[in-house]
Parts: C-alpha cells; sequence; structure tokens
C-alpha cells in the first residue's frame, strides 16, 4: 500500500483572520467537502486496517530517559546540606507541593526524619474554635500538635492513591497536584531512588464553613511504594498517626503485615472492580483486625470518583474531628531513632546551627 499523504485533506483548511490572530474558521468549503471526504478516508482506513502493525505501539513502555519527578526531589535532598534543604523545604511547601518527611538513602538503606528542613517551615490557620473572635494560629509546623492521617499502599493496587489525595485535599473544580501521580507528566516513569519516600502536607481551614474541606487543621502523609517492602517506614506511621488508610487490590497473602500494626486506626481503601479483590479475603481480614463496615471504603462499579472521594473525605473528616492521637513532627524524632532511623537534626552542623539559633533568642 502507497504511504498516505501527510498533508492535511482540505475539509481541514483553516483561515486565519490577518488582523485578529486570535479568530479561526474553518474554510466555507468545509460545509460541503467534509461528508464526502469524510466517507473515504473511512473507507481508506478500513483497507488499510490490516497492514497495521499495533505490537510495538502497545508494547513499546515509556522512555527509560525520563526522570520520575520524585526520584529528582529524592537526589536534590540527598545531595544537599541542611541549610539548601530548609530553603528547599520552604519553597516547596509555599507552593502547596509535599515536602519530605522520611527520605530515603538506596546507598545506606536507611532513611532520615527530616526534622531540621522543616524547621523554617510556618503556617497560619484558623480553626472552627477561633472562628468567631477572627483569631488565628501561627507557629512552625513542626511544633503544631496535629492529628496526622496516612496513606500507604499494599501490594499492587489500581488506584492511583496520590491522584485521590489530591482530590481529597481540594475542591474538584481546582484541583491541585500537591503529590505527584502516575497520571501527571512523567509521574509513571519508573521510580529508581524514591520508593520508600514518604511525604509529607497539610490541610490548614480558615474557619470559613463554606470553603474549609476539614474544619480542623490535619497533617496527611504519603508514603512510596509497597509496605511489605518499606515495614520500618510503615511501622513509622503506625506509631505516629492518628489513622492509616491502606489501599490494596489482593490482601491474600499480605495482611499479616497489618495485623502486627495495631496502633493507628486502620481502613482500608480497596477498588471493587479490580479483578484481584475478593470479598470473601477483604472479610477475613476485617475480621481479624476488628474492622467494622464504617473502617472499609470501597469504589463499586456504580460510584464514579467524585463519589468515592467525597466518601472517602467523610472518613477523614471523621478521623479528624475525633483524633486518637495528635502529634508534633518534633515529637516523632523519638520514634523514629528507637526504630534505628537517622534524624537529620542529629547531625553536627545542625546542631551548632540549633544552638546558635536558640543563643539569639
Amino acid at each position: 500500500t502507497e504511504e498516505r499523504s501527510r498533508e492535511p485533506p482540505a475539509w481541514f483548511a483553516i483561515n486565519i483572520d490577518e488582523e485578529s490572530n486570535d479568530l479561526l474558521q474553518l474554510s466555507r468549503e468545509a460545509n460541503s467537502f467534509f461528508p464526502q471526504q469524510l466517507n473515504r478516508d473511512l473507507l481508506q482506513l478500513s483497507e488499510d486496517e490490516a497492514d497495521l502493525d499495533l505490537d510495538n505501539l502497545v508494547d513499546s513502555p515509556n522512555s527509560g530517559d525520563v526522570l520520575n519527578p520524585l526520584d529528582v526531589i529524592t537526589a536534590l535532598f540527598l545531595c544537599s546540606d541542611g541549610f539548601v534543604q530548609q530553603e528547599m523545604a520552604l519553597k516547596m511547601s509555599m507552593c502547596q507541593f509535599s515536602v519530605p518527611l522520611l527520605l530515603p538513602n538506596s546507598d545506606t538503606q536507611q532513611c532520615t526524619l527530616m526534622l531540621w528542613a522543616m524547621r523554617d517551615i510556618v503556617k497560619k490557620y484558623r480553626p472552627q474554635s477561633l472562628s468567631e473572635s477572627k483569631g488565628f494560629i501561627e507557629e512552625r509546623i513542626v511544633l503544631s500538635e496535629l492529628p496526622l492521617v496516612s496513606f500507604v499502599r499494599l501490594g499492587e493496587c489500581s488506584l492511583s492513591k496520590s491522584e485521590v489525595l489530591n482530590k481529597l485535599l481540594t475542591y474538584s473544580q481546582q484541583c491541585h497536584d500537591t503529590f505527584v501521580h502516575r497520571n501527571m507528566e512523567c509521574g509513571d516513569s519508573p521510580r529508581r531512588i524514591s520508593n520508600g519516600l514518604t511525604e509529607i502536607s497539610w490541610y490548614l481551614p480558615c474557619g470559613n464553613k463554606n470553603i474549609d474541606l476539614f474544619a480542623e487543621p490535619v497533617a496527611v502523609a504519603n508514603l512510596r511504594g509497597d509496605i511489605t517492602s518499606f515495614e520500618t517506614q510503615f511501622s513509622f506511621l503506625c506509631q505516629t498517626s492518628a489513622a492509616v488508610f491502606v489501599f490494596f487490590d489482593d490482601l491474600d497473602t499480605q495482611h499479616r503485615l497489618l495485623t502486627n500494626q495495631q496502633k493507628a486506626q486502620i481502613f482500608l481503601v480497596g477498588n471493587h472492580q479490580s479483578k484481584s479483590l475478593r470479598l470473601d479475603a477483604l472479610k477475613k481480614v476485617a475480621t481479624e483486625l476488628n474492622l467494622t463496615k464504617s473502617n472499609i471504603i470501597l469504589k463499586t462499579k456504580q460510584m464514579n470518583d467524585a463519589d468515592f472521594v467525597k466518601n472517602l473525605r467523610d472518613t477523614v473528616r471523621n478521623v479528624v474531628e475525633n483524633p486518637r492521637t495528635r502529634m508534633q513532627v518534633e515529637q516523632m524524632a523519638g520514634i523514629a531513632r528507637g526504630l534505628g532511623m537517622v534524624v537529620d537534626e542529629d547531625f553536627p552542623e545542625c546542631q551548632r546551627a540549633k544552638r546558635n539559633a536558640d543563643a539569639k533568642c
């Protein structure tokens, strides 16, 4: 079959008004030409269909040369000293991006609690208790005693946990990518050094019931990778969180990890449309964990994304309004050390800087 012309068909001709570059009009000839030409194109397409080789189109993965944004962030923090890390974390927070809470290091197989890196982040918010007085709270975020709600993944998951998180924290009309997810540009590139990264962000209310998604402030953590490969990070989150939301498809072989972590309230989040999800396995795990129906959130076939996110948000809202625990990031340092993690504030240069800052105060 001869190669077809690469030029656009005549019915696609566009006239540009020279006096106004933004005014585009289809040519008048299109009205009569379009039906006949479209039919001819469709017939030609049917003839060519047998000659098409779609194997390469289906099987070719994304280019391995494209870096995942999370790898870039991880590399930048690993290669920077404590003061540059503070500046990066501050700027990322100002832009409403999540910042590293636990930074993995593939060379040492350890992760670091980024307490010092977040020291300069100051947030201002107005909880419902101050809405009448028009007062507000302004303080360093590492000293704010807030409930932490964590989101993790067990095994493979057909739902994009991070994309769901972004929808959870913003209105649908103004969704902001606080967390990198697989459906954004470069987000589906393979992660090489950022698995095990745990990010943190905050939802801080303004005191207006018509605007606030959550009436009280809440910290949100997001662990990258499968918790079966990062049990230390998962244990840390279970010990510091008011609730842990576990995204899953298949619970059959991997649920034992959940039974060993009962300090935080556990919620199971699954996609009922996934072929791997089995209700009998889910019921068994829920029984072992003493979970009720309110601890299980499923996206069913009859439920669209908006309804699913609303159900999830209602559950998170209930946790935030009745938290089992509140904790400062500063208080998490002791738990991190107990699990064998590194705390960046223990580095000599950070200790010297902290002593100098305390002396000036």
